[in-house]
Order: C-alpha cells, then sequence, then structure tokens
C-alpha cells in the first residue's frame, strides 16, 4: 500500500515482537533485535533482509550500538552480555551477566513494562573503545570493548547503579543509584570522586546540560 505522502511502506518483521531498532551509521540500513534474541539488518529503502543472527538465546534487556556502529554491545535475558562486530556478525567477546532484580521475571512479564530502562546502564564512549556500565552490586565497570578487559572500577554506591552517564564533553562521569538520595561524579580521566550531591528523596533521574 501507498502512506498518505505517496511513498511506498516497507513491512520488515520478525516472528517475535522486536525491543530495539537502530538506523546504521552512514548507511541505509536498519538493525533490529527481537524478543528471541536474533538482530536483523534490513535495506530500509526496500525492505529486503540483508542478514540474520542469533546473539543472545533470550530476549535483549540491551542493545546498545557504538557511535560508529562498528560494534553491538548486548545484554540479555540469557544472562549474559556480548561485544558484537557488526560488520560480520561474530562475537568479539561474552561475560556472565546477572539479570537485575527489578527486571526479573523476564521480558514476556511483567518486567516488560520496565524492562525497555535497563538500555540506559550502558553507555559506550564516542570513539567506540570504551563501554561504561552498571555492574550488578553498586559499582560502575569501564572495559575495553575489543577484549572485555576491566579497565576501572567506580565504587560508592550501596546499591545496583541505575543510569551512569557522560557529561557532553566526556570529562566526567555521574550516576545515581537504586533508592539512593544522592549523585556521585568522577573525573572520566583521573577517575577520583570529585563531587556527592546530595537530594531530600531519592533520585529518579539525572540530565547535563550540554
Amino acid at each position: 500500500g501507498n502512506d498518505s505522502g505517496g511513498g511506498a511502506i516497507v513491512d520488515m518483521r520478525h516472528p517475535d515482537g522486536v525491543l530495539f531498532a537502530h538506523f546504521e551509521a552512514d548507511r541505509p540500513n536498519l538493525v533490529t533485535a527481537a524478543l528471541d534474541g536474533t538482530v536483523r539488518r534490513w535495506d530500509a529503502r526496500t525492505g529486503q533482509l540483508l542478514n540474520e543472527v542469533k546473539v543472545h538465546n533470550d530476549a535483549f534487556s540491551v542493545f546498545a550500538p557504538t557511535p560508529d556502529f562498528k560494534r553491538w554491545v548486548t545484554t540479555s535475558y540469557d544472562q549474559t552480555h556480548k561485544v558484537t562486530d557488526a560488520a560480520s556478525c561474530e562475537e568479539i567477546h561474552s561475560e556472565p551477566s546477572a539479570v537485575p532484580t527489578a527486571f526479573a521475571g523476564g521480558a514476556r512479564g511483567p518486567a516488560l513494562r520496565i524492562g525497555a530502562s535497563a538500555a540506559s546502564r550502558h553507555r559506550v564512549r564516542r570513539d567506540g573503545q570504551v563501554e561504561l556500565r552498571a555492574g550488578d552490586t553498586g559499582e560502575l565497570l569501564l572495559s575495553n570493548l575489543a577484549t572485555g578487559e576491566i579497565l576501572q572500577r567506580l565504587d560508592g554506591h550501596v546499591e545496583r547503579v541505575i543510569r551512569p552517564e557522560y557529561t557532553p564533553d566526556e570529562s566526567r562521569i555521574l550516576a545515581h543509584g537504586y533508592l539512593q538520595n544522592f549523585v556521585l561524579v568522577w573525573d572520566a580521566k583521573s577517575f577520583k570522586q570529585l563531587k556527592r550531591f546530595e537530594c531530600r528523596s531519592q533520585v529518579l533521574h539525572t540530565a547535563v546540560s550540554p
């Protein structure tokens, strides 16, 4: 059929529900990640399926391409965290990753309503080399995306970190924890803790102005 603007409607489907969709950088391709742990790459102009790969054995809780789209950073309810080469679709490395208790019950259950926020627990530096992610016991982890090596651990939270962030210039890292009333700020080069902002009640969200 045709849309109201006269352009052809392109139909791109998975056998199961789609959780994440991203356009590739500098290419007219769309990449989709589904409940069954598969990723499909489509030509967004024609709807042609270009390739498909099984990345996880259960639904994605995180599907985060690096800024240059050379790698996919993913976490799943199969309790693994993976980095995959986007061009070859080959796994670069994999490690265990516990599903946060807030998302327990699987992606198909009631947790699906809040499970999408798991994606906010991961950030990739603009150079595509380093991943910043929340650990499962209150720490922040910086790891080499190519090898999975843990480069630095940042402590200070007693509960699971909800939302790690870089400032726009990537000179600072900030994060707050689950049911906690403070935000911690670190220097992104020295990893020295710089500030602790106390709030009157628990912090639900943080944002950094440009």
